[in-house]
């Protein structure tokens, strides 16, 4: 005989305090009888939980490594997380010029990603280039 779903849609889950009710109502099963039959029901409501977001970790190696060493999963999935902030999308974007400048040994144009850099709202990067200004000829050179 199917049990009654005394509390709604989702009924008790708890077979302690669902077999007491329903010994109240007159039910004379077993206490495993319910409790089997609430075992099959979570069954049937398990759902396969949405993978985690990406970390901290992975967001920063994806922003660092050269845009042509990311597997498009991997771009795919960095677009994604950057995209609702527009802070974040700025970082990216001045991380890889930055990293543009180191590779190509372009030191003169460090003035003018420094500027760009403290035109945004973005008090981690202003003090990186503050850091930078302190000893520009040697950074320059280097």
């Amino acid at each position: 005989m199917p049990l009654p779903c005394i509390h709604g849609a989702e009924g008790f889950t708890n077979a302690i305090h669902l077999h007491a009710e329903l010994q109240d109502l007159g039910y004379r099963g077993s206490y495993q009888t319910i409790s089997d039959h609430l075992r099959a029901r979570r069954r049937r409501r398990i759902r396969v939980a949405a993978p985690a977001p990406p970390g901290v970790r992975q967001v920063t190696g994806w922003m660092m490594r050269h845009p042509d060493h990311l597997g498009d999963e991997a771009r795919r999935q960095c677009t994604t997380v950057l995209a609702p902030c527009p802070e974040l999308t700025a970082l990216h974007g001045h991380v890889r010029t930055f990293a543009e400048i180191l590779t190509t040994r372009s030191g003169q144009r460090l003035k003018d990603w420094a500027t760009a850099s403290r035109a945004e709202d973005l008090p981690g990067l202003h003090t990186f280039a503050s850091g930078l200004e302190k000893d520009w000829d040697v950074v320059v050179q280097g």
